[in-house]
């Protein structure tokens, strides 16, 4: 079986939650954490919401010419994203696929074969994010970047029973951390 990192994007990897993708930048530590990721024998996995396009700021196609367009960097720079699932949808078209319900997460696993035990959700939401890694049964690492301080700072605002995540300051801080606890727990 094989273990993943499930990455949020915008507020994450990069931006925040309002930026488009035709003006996402990547963070200086993105794509350290993502090669870093791969090195210790994780699928990237990009699981975003880009509801965006369900309101019509961007057509899909736009969409996916910037996606492309982010990937080639990934890729000049050595590293890329196993996958890439995005819900399009807004939240009241109530549909399966948008953070926090698991269908990206599920869909990934029978593609890949992921063992969701030795896996993470990274991401700067506790909504979103870290509601999806406890629906899915996985670790989930909420990050400071992006709306992360905030979140935390409202966590109880927002959340009514108990949920358990890490806290990291950035990407590269919670993947350091998973390949520091992957080490400790694979030891032969």
């Amino acid at each position: 079986m094989n273990k993943a990192i499930f990455w949020d994007l915008l507020g994450t990897l990069g931006g925040n939650s309002k930026t488009l993708i035709k003006d996402f930048e990547f963070f200086d530590h993105s794509i350290e954490s993502l090669k870093k990721a791969r090195e210790n024998d994780y699928l990237n996995i990009l699981v975003t919401n880009q509801s965006t396009i369900g309101h019509g700021k961007i057509g899909l196609t736009e969409y996916e010419n910037y996606l492309e367009k982010m990937r080639k960097l990934l890729h000049n720079n050595d590293c890329d994203f196993d996958e890439v699932y995005t819900c399009p949808h807004r939240r009241i078209d109530n549909c399966e696929c948008k953070k926090p319900k698991v269908k990206m997460i599920t869909q990934a696993k029978d593609k890949f074969n992921i063992d969701l035990v030795s896996s993470f959700v990274i991401g700067d939401t506790i909504k979103n994010d870290m509601l999806l890694a406890n629906n899915a049964g996985i670790n989930g690492i909420l990050v400071l970047t992006g709306e992360g301080n905030e979140e935390l700072s409202n966590f109880h605002k927002n959340i009514n029973e108990p949920h358990f995540f890490r806290i990291e300051k950035d990407a590269l801080s919670a993947i350091e951390y998973i390949c520091k606890v992957s080490r400790s727990l694979y030891k032969n």
